[in-house]
Formats: structure tokens, C-alpha cells, sequence
């Protein structure tokens, strides 16, 4: 099987309009910096409250460290695809099937990400969030097969961000999009505090001539959309099940407070023809859940005792 960092080059079909018909969308893969996202709470902030901000809650040996890579060397592999069937969207993107048919092989059933023209920054940030949870990809996250970039010419148009727009008002050329980390503090704050987010994010966040896209691996439909599997949710099991899946976040620092419901949970696909579920390496359990759209996670370095106490109530509420 192909490595998650094999690709380095998507063709897309079906992806861009442009005036010069039957071009495919070449779009090449961003290398994210491993301190592109920030600790949550900011540091700024914890030194200028520490009497909200006690010791007590937080590891005094700081934020859990990225674990060692096990993936090989970065490929050099160009991947065609064709744009498939729409399969849903969301605050950050827009989710449609890929065909790899005629592709050199060794994948399982893929999707592909698209941002939405004003959330490149979330869809960027959800990018890293994989790369730092690679151990975890398989087990109770989709396998990640990379964040890719195209910076669009004047007549690129996406097909997909006209024809599933947002019907509320979270959206449009006007919204900056800020990382989890920073949500609710003014630029003026910040100013004061001294601390911004990563000049790359801080660009993808005003962007709006670029298309950014993640190439995911294709998981069982949603629960609240597949009627076989709806039973599952009445059952006794069906929280126990999903504060599970959270808390192996939470062993690397990881918390998805802001976002957590049963919208964000899918299963893992059938194996074959995709890949096999990967026991924790934290419990050595085996789930079933899939944990989807993490462009609002965030990476803090509080107790592990008390990230779990906290998800307790947020997964009790997702019922």
C-alpha cells in the first residue's frame, strides 16, 4: 500500500473550470511547519491571568510531544483523480468521492476535502492536526493522505464552492478565518498580548485566490444517515463508544470540545476494499468510530485527568 506521504502532486478532473476546457487541476502539496499551531490556552493570555489560569490543570511538563514518524521518506508520486459523486459538506469544506481508476494503485477508497473559498486557514490547520495525530489515523481518525494547495489563475473558477454554499451567515469574501486557538480575541488583543497566529495561517486565513483540499480516507456513511446503523446511538454503548474515541485525542494533548457531536462521527469502512482498523497504541483498543473534521481541535497541554473529566460533560451533552 501507498504511504500517506507518498503523493506529492494531485491532477484533479472535474475540479476547476477554466477558459482552456479539459484541463485537470494540478495541485501541489503544502509541507506544514510542526509549530504551525499554538498551545491552547495562549501562553500570552496564561501570563497575563495566571490567577484564571491555574498550574494545577496543566502538565508541568508541558504539552505531550509529537510522536516519531513512521512513515517513510516523502514520495514524489503524481496521483490522478476525477472529482466523483458530492458526498456532504460542512463549516470548513465540501465532500466528494474520487475516482482512482487507472491510478497506479496500492490506496483504498479515497475522498477529497475541498475548502471552502474563505476556510483555507481551517482546512490547512485540520492538515496539521493529522500529521500530529499520525499514530492515531486508522484507529480513530481517517488516514490522511495529504493537504495540497493550488494557487488559482484569473478564469479558475471551483464549480464546488458556488454549488454548495453555506445558507447562514458564517461565510463570504468578508470573513477572516481565525484559528481555534484565537477564537474570541480582537486583533487589538493580540496587539497586547504580543502573540499572533503562524504567518502562514495569518495568510491562508484572508485568502480567497487559492484552493486548498485534503485527501481523506473514505469512511462508512454517518450515522445519522445510514438506517442500519441508527439503532446504535439508543444503545448503551453509543457514549461510552464516543468518550472513548475522544480521550485517545486527549493522550496527545488533543481536545475537539469545541465540535464534538454526532455530525463529526463516522465508522470505520469496510476491509476490505479499505483498510484494516489499527488497535490504539495508547489502550490497545479497537474502535469503531471515526472522528471527522478536526479544524476546530486544539492543542493544549492541560492534565490528561482533567481533559477527560471535561469531555465527559461535552460527550454527554452530543446525546
Amino acid at each position: 500500500m501507498q504511504a500517506q506521504n507518498a503523493i506529492a502532486t494531485l491532477i484533479v478532473r472535474g475540479l476547476v473550470d477554466s477558459t482552456t476546457p479539459h484541463i485537470a487541476a494540478h495541485l501541489e502539496r503544502i509541507n506544514l511547519p510542526e509549530g504551525l499551531v499554538d498551545l491552547y490556552p495562549l501562553l500570552a493570555k496564561r501570563k497575563a491571568d495566571p490567577d484564571v489560569y491555574q498550574p494545577r490543570t496543566f502538565r508541568p511538563e508541558g504539552p505531550p510531544t509529537r510522536p516519531p514518524s513512521s512513515l517513510p521518506a516523502p514520495g514524489s508520486l503524481a496521483l490522478n483523480l476525477e472529482l466523483g459523486e458530492y458526498i456532504g459538506s460542512g463549516r470548513s469544506g465540501i465532500v466528494f468521492a474520487v475516482d482512482t481508476t487507472g491510478t497506479h494503485g496500492g490506496l483504498p477508497p479515497l475522498v477529497l476535502k475541498i475548502a471552502r473559498q474563505e476556510r483555507c486557514q481551517s482546512v490547512a490547520r485540520e492538515a496539521w492536526f493529522y500529521e500530529e495525530l499520525e499514530c492515531l489515523q486508522g484507529v480513530v481518525l481517517p488516514r490522511c493522505y495529504g493537504c495540497f494547495r493550488l494557487d488559482l489563475q484569473d478564469g479558475q473558477t471551483v464549480p464546488a464552492w458556488s454549488a454548495h454554499e453555506l445558507d447562514d451567515s458564517d461565510a463570504g469574501d468578508d470573513l477572516v478565518d481565525v484559528p481555534a486557538e484565537y477564537h474570541g480575541y480582537s486583533a487589538n488583543a493580540l496587539d497586547i498580548l504580543d502573540q499572533h497566529p503562524h504567518p502562514l495561517l495569518t495568510e491562508l486565513g484572508t485568502a480567497r485566490d487559492c484552493l486548498v483540499v485534503l485527501l481523506l480516507e473514505r469512511l462508512a456513511p454517518a450515522p445519522t444517515e445510514w438506517i442500519p446503523e441508527r439503532s446504535f446511538w439508543l444503545t448503551e454503548n453509543a457514549e461510552p463508544a464516543l468518550l472513548a474515541a475522544h480521550r485517545e485525542l486527549a493522550h496527545l494533548g488533543v481536545e475537539t470540545i469545541l465540535d464534538i457531536g454526532l455530525d463529526n462521527v463516522m465508522f470505520a469502512p469496510p476491509s476490505p476494499p479499505g483498510l484494516p482498523t489499527m488497535p490504539s497504541p495508547f489502550t490497545g483498543l479497537t474502535h469503531r468510530l471515526r472522528i471527522i473534521d478536526l479544524d476546530l481541535a486544539r492543542k493544549c497541554d492541560l492534565k490528561f485527568s482533567f481533559l477527560s473529566r471535561a469531555l465527559e460533560g461535552w460527550v454527554r451533552r452530543a446525546f
